[in-house]
């Protein structure tokens, strides 16, 4: 499983005057998650996890290297920014086991134009555009393709229709990617 490193300092868990000079000292206030264990509160330098992490690979598992010699693996789970700068203000991390799959929320883009659109005059509707699933950390997918070039006016199709690629779905089977309905008929 490749990693990307990025070295953390241990916290307490700070008033929100202590996290604020954090950030103004250019740091980024973070905690891992794991279920079954405590939280561990850690700082990231806001330059390295800026240059290491692309926004659109949330799901790329991290080593973090804590002051004191621990290393854990991580993925993002969520990262919370300035409203009006837009600088990451805190990270939420996942504790990942590289031997027990783990539930990542992954984007699912449409690819072409379906003949119930362009030939048919149908419209379609993109109900879903992630879908959850489960796999092994070293098999995190970074996003699923779904062709619709073949699909006719009246179609729904289902998240459980995409091919996951070894991965498990966590949705429901019947959650709704998307649908294609007739256009109106001029009269």
């Amino acid at each position: 499983m490749e990693t990307t490193t990025l070295k953390a300092k241990l916290r307490t868990a700070g008033t929100k005057g202590q996290l604020n000079a954090m950030r103004r000292a250019g740091s980024i206030p973070a905690v891992c998650y794991a279920d079954k264990k405590d939280p561990i509160h850690v700082t990231l330098d806001a330059h390295e996890f800026g240059v290491r992490w692309v926004p659109g690979k949330k799901n790329s598992v991290f080593t973090l290297d804590i002051e004191g010699g621990q290393k854990v693996d991580v993925v993002v789970h969520e990262v919370q920014r300035d409203v009006i700068s837009q600088a990451v203000t805190h990270i939420d991390f996942m504790l990942v086991d590289p031997s027990k799959p783990v539930k990542v929320t992954v984007p699912v883009k449409l690819v072409g134009m379906p003949i119930g659109v362009k030939v048919e005059g149908g419209i379609m509707y993109q109900d879903a555009y992630k879908v959850r699933v489960s796999c092994m950390p070293d098999a995190i997918p970074t996003g699923y393709e779904f062709d619709v070039s073949d699909l006719h006016s009246n179609k729904t199709v289902y998240v459980s229709d995409i091919d996951l690629k070894g991965a498990t779905l966590v949705d429901s089977d019947h959650k709704v990617l998307l649908r294609i309905t007739k256009g109106r008929s001029e009269s």
